[in-house]
């Protein structure tokens, strides 16, 4: 998992928006978090990110919009839960 771990790092960090990533296909969480992506790392262990800007940029519909967000913050490294 700390491979997987420092792949999906290096991955957010070569990305200009996080809307670019592919690699551990990131799902946008359910209310009350739809603030935050979950993407897998190894069978059920998941890296769980947020948008971090001062205003995270939004979408038509008031969610976050991944294809305009350029820093994160990393929530929780493990099993994922919504």
């Amino acid at each position: 998992m700390a491979e997987k771990l420092k792949h999906r790092l290096a991955d957010i960090s070569a990305a200009n928006f996080i809307g670019e990533l592919v690699a551990g296909k990131p799902q946008q969480l359910n209310k009350p978090h739809e603030d935050k992506l979950k993407i897998h790392l190894h069978e059920n262990q998941y890296l769980i990110i947020g948008a971090n800007h001062n205003v995270n940029p939004l979408s038509g519909s008031g969610s976050v919009d991944w294809s305009k967000v350029s820093r994160v913050k990393v929530h929780h490294v493990g099993e994922g839960n919504d």
